[in-house]
């Protein structure tokens, strides 16, 4: 086992679940049901192989740039170390073939063209949820005027597709419960609802398909459409949130997220979110103790 095993994957794992490595590792990796005696399980592999290929030959993730809509290709990636390296290093080369916008206020901000948290969730459902007895793999497919994300098993043995985003079915339930420990599973069933909000938010639409394999395309913005005028109504939106939220927490520093979600309408918590971070790095709100019984504190006169 030693052989393969990956210590910068298991360090970095115990790190996302805020697990102390007080204890013998294989103590504890046989206490998260990782590990049997001496030998690490499926899921175990699957976290900390230095190599999946050698354990599960389909198990890679595969990112695919096209020229345009067609089927020639100009990038291509294949990743096949551990599950949470694999997650990262596609997440980066998805994020490096999408294009950026500069919104100039204060300070300039950037915003990737579609929403980093849907494709952080829908590339993990797809690596979470897949058929690894499949031939098939985790395939990421970027064109111009979409991106999809695939993976081998379709629906989960029961599922329907209208119960998408209100049921949790996982097909491989350690898998699932180990990632749950960490900060790339949230809430359990409300992945695909969080997509569908996120992208509802951009302005873009976003489909689900089941056919043997799992399917979601996120649509692109239409090339050649005018960058500078959906720069400009970004920049307005931002500002009618971020003035709303600001007269909010005036009237009632403890509201939530949830609260100011619900209060604004039309904008999620994740939208809730990136607005009240943007505010903190402007020094224009601070907060005031923890999640619990805290505060939002004005730093500016509204």
């Amino acid at each position: 086992m030693e052989k393969d095993f990956d210590e910068e994957s298991f360090k970095e794992f115990l790190k996302l679940a805020d697990i102390t490595d007080s204890l013998d590792k294989m103590d504890l990796l046989r206490n998260i049901n990782l590990a049997k005696e001496n030998y690490l399980t499926n899921t175990g592999v699957l976290l900390f192989s230095k190599d999946i290929k050698k354990y599960f030959i389909q198990a890679d993730v595969t990112c695919v740039l096209f020229e345009g809509t067609s089927v020639n290709i100009i990038d291509k990636k294949t990743f096949s170390g551990g599950f949470l390296n694999n997650f990262e290093e596609a997440f980066k080369f998805i994020r490096s073939k999408l294009n950026t916008k500069y919104i100039i206020e204060e300070k300039r901000t950037e915003i990737l063209e579609l929403p980093k948290e849907a494709i952080r969730e829908a590339l993990m459902n797809a690596m979470v949820h897949r058929d690894y007895f499949s031939t098939g793999h985790v395939q990421i497919n970027i064109f111009i005027d979409r991106v999809e994300i695939s993976n081998p098993g379709g629906l989960v043995k029961g599922l329907k597709k209208e119960k998408l985003g209100k049921v949790s079915r996982p097909r491989n339930q350690l898998l699932f419960d180990i990632m749950a420990r960490t900060p790339n599973v949230e809430k359990a069933g409300t992945g695909i609802q969080r997509i569908r909000d996120a992208m509802k938010d951009y302005g873009l639409g976003v489909e689900f398909e089941s056919d043997g394999f799992f399917t979601v395309t996120f649509e692109r913005e239409k090339v050649g459409s005018d960058t500078k005028s959906s720069v400009k109504t970004t920049q307005k939106t931002t500002q009618k949130t971020t003035q709303k939220i600001l007269e909010l927490l005036k009237d009632n520093p403890r509201l939530s997220r949830a609260e100011l979600a619900k209060t604004i309408g039309n904008i999620t918590e994740d939208g809730i979110k990136y607005n009240l971070d943007k505010l903190k790095k402007e020094e224009k709100i601070k907060r005031v103790g923890g999640a619990k019984g805290g505060r939002w504190e004005i730093q500016i006169k509204t």
